[in-house]
């Protein structure tokens, strides 16, 4: 059985999700498919509305907001920038944040680590 090329195309594009095989790929793929018309266009929407969102200069950062070009963390006169933590992943930011704890600002690697010390030289 040969799926519809967008079906197909849908999965190809789940399949690229970190951690997503083929046959979770498929599933969400045939979830959208079987979704009402009104889930179908929140996510449309949602994918959509990805092309407002900007990253900070300093910290990496997303945020929506096309004035500027630092987040409200980085533009906030009392955080400390000479304490910054840096993390791997914004979604880290959020978890700390929570907390209250960091009075500083963050600086995001989002994977930019060199894992090989010999690449150094």
């Amino acid at each position: 059985m040969s799926l519809p090329k967008t079906i197909q195309s849908l999965i190809e594009v789940f399949k690229n999700f970190p951690g997503v095989g083929p046959r979770q790929a498929t599933r969400f793929a045939f979830y959208l498919l079987r979704s009402k018309k009104e889930e179908q266009e929140k996510f449309i929407s949602a994918i959509s509305d990805l092309k407002n969102i900007k990253f900070c200069d300093e910290c990496g950062l997303s945020f929506e907001n096309k004035d500027i070009t630092l987040c409200h963390i980085c533009n906030n006169p009392k955080r400390n920038k000479k304490i910054i933590a840096i993390i791997e992943k914004e979604s880290d930011a959020e978890t700390i944040e929570k907390t209250g704890v960091l009075q500083g600002v963050y600086h995001i690697l989002n994977g930019n680590v060199l894992r090989d010390r010999d690449s150094i030289n």
